[in-house]
């Protein structure tokens, strides 16, 4: 299954659509379903996407094994919703940033899809605690 939006498109190998709701349930079995925004990409196993009048992407909320791809690295998280006028998505539960092989843990995260910048937090778990792993960059 394959849905083009004016920027990008939303992927999948079975989908249900309920027009008069403008929502659009994208499932993934084998592969991930996928939206794709110029250079970057949503990974998630379910993926229920919100429609605007023009049937233009609003928002969508992804579950299981959600993976954000950008220039700059990659987000991960149990669930993750992202909001089209923000250009943003949250990640929620077992966050994992990685850049050039560092990486961040932490409960919740921000990526911002105009920049590519992530900002990750705990939460009461952890006492608001992230932990990250950074190498030494080899020459």
């Amino acid at each position: 299954v394959m849905m083009q939006t004016a920027d990008g498109g939303i992927s999948g190998e079975k989908a249900v659509y309920e027009p008069k709701k403008g929502k659009v349930t994208v499932y993934g079995f084998k592969q991930p379903v996928e939206i794709t925004k110029e250079d970057k990409i949503l990974h998630a196993r379910e993926v229920e996407a919100y429609l605007d009048k023009k049937n233009d992407l609003k928002s969508a909320i992804a579950t299981g094994e959600v993976e954000v791809v950008t220039p700059k690295g990659s987000a991960w998280g149990d669930r993750g919703v992202y909001n089209s006028q923000e250009n943003k998505v949250e990640l929620f539960e077992n966050v994992r940033l990685e850049q050039d092989g560092n990486f961040i843990t932490g409960a919740y995260a921000v990526t911002d899809l105009e920049t590519s910048v992530s900002r990750i937090t705990g939460d009461e778990s952890t006492n608001g605690r992230i932990r990250g792993t950074f190498y030494k960059k080899r020459k």
